[in-house]
């Protein structure tokens, strides 16, 4: 599997499922390549447990695999099927997203 193979697969299972998301940040590229960046997603909170049970079934039906997870929503995924090398860190925020004490995307923008 292609990094814009996942990439493709994952955002059309979101979409698919009707998540209530977004992209922030460096997402040019995307679905065909993060262009060097992670993937910073805003969730709106209602979909939390969705979107994990998506994104686990994704995982396990794909060649990649989640190579470590920090925090609550922050994942490195690897893919090493023998043809493919590739790695992704996904970033999920369901509370928003705060930095520095500047609420930049507040929960209640995702609607």
């Amino acid at each position: 599997m292609t990094k814009e193979e996942f990439l493709r697969g994952f955002f059309s299972e979101l979409n698919n499922h009707k998540l209530d998301y977004f992209v922030f940040g460096t997402y040019k590229g995307l679905p065909k390549d993060t262009d060097g960046s992670d993937i910073d997603i805003i969730l709106n909170p209602l979909d939390e447990n969705k979107f994990l049970s998506i994104f686990d079934d994704y995982i396990n039906s794909s060649t990649a695999f989640i190579a470590s997870h920090f925090g609550s929503h922050l994942y490195r995924i690897l893919n090493n099927d023998g043809i493919n090398f590739w790695g992704v860190q996904i970033d999920v925020f369901v509370e928003g997203f705060c930095h520095h004490s500047v609420n930049y995307f507040p929960v209640s923008a995702v609607k």
